[in-house]
């Protein structure tokens, strides 16, 4: 089963569902590489993030999508990242990026 990932509307990324359920990009990460990351069609500010099921099972059902929303800032914001318990992390950046693209789709 693959998981389409479109931003802005545009299919962009594309990753392979596991047995396990966990899902992986197609160099066998967790994170797509930096290829994958200049290629998407992103604008400053937000932008929008969609990841959908493709599977004949659910070509028709649209709730087997995810949607969120990805930032774009300038080189020189200064950026507060704040847990969903409401803490501030620091040290955890990658693991919350992760998490928005696995856990989620």
């Amino acid at each position: 089963v693959q998981i389409c990932i479109l931003v802005n509307g545009k299919a962009c990324m594309k990753m392979e569902l596991k047995a396990n359920g966990q899902a992986q990009f197609a160099n066998g990460s967790y994170f797509p590489d930096a290829g994958v990351l200049e290629r998407l069609p992103l604008r400053r500010g937000k932008n929008h993030l969609e990841a959908r099921i493709l599977h004949s099972l659910y070509a028709y059902n649209s709730h087997y999508a995810a949607v969120g929303s990805i930032w774009w800032w300038p080189t020189d914001s200064r950026v507060c990242v704040v847990d969903i318990d409401g803490t501030v992390t620091i040290s955890d950046k990658r693991g919350l990026i992760a998490s928005s693209f696995v856990a989620r789709a």
